[in-house]
């Protein structure tokens, strides 16, 4: 009767290895990402992760952006989540830096890819009033 019982054990023990064996792979996938960029000598900082979901074509991520200035005070500093289909790509995040004068966008490709660009922002001087007329002689 062991022997029965040793080989009905045996077969539950390999149909579970077969079972295992063609159960599909975790789908999700998760990379991290740490981008710095200094412009203007502002440092942008950029870091978090993405998992892709490639059988459910979902994408998740979690992205940390800080803006500090020369002496290391922090000048700008937010935490976004989303999540997002293939097929329904979020809009770029676009973050102006007023007392910086960046202007830093963070855009989402429909795959996972994400894309941080960081440039000055060219600030025109005020203009000087001019009256017309007023410095003619009559």
């Amino acid at each position: 009767m062991s022997r029965i019982a040793l080989g009905i054990a045996g077969a539950f023990v390999v149909a579970a290895l077969m079972t295992l064996s063609l159960a599909p792979a975790a789908s999700a996938t998760r990379y991290d990402f740490d981008i710095t960029k200094t412009v203007k000598g502002y440092t942008i900082h950029v870091a978090g992760w993405v998992d892709i979901d490639r059988s459910a074509k979902i994408v998740t991520a979690h992205i940390h952006v800080t803006v500090t200035d020369s002496s290391g005070t922090v000048i700008f500093d937010k935490v976004y989540d989303l999540s997002y289909s293939w097929t329904s790509t979020p809009s770029p995040i676009t973050l102006f830096v007023p007392g910086a004068g960046l202007l830093v966008t963070i855009a989402f490709a429909s795959m996972g890819g994400i894309a941080v660009t960081a440039a000055p922002v060219l600030v025109p001087a005020p203009l000087t009033p001019r009256h017309h007329g007023a410095d003619r002689a009559q």
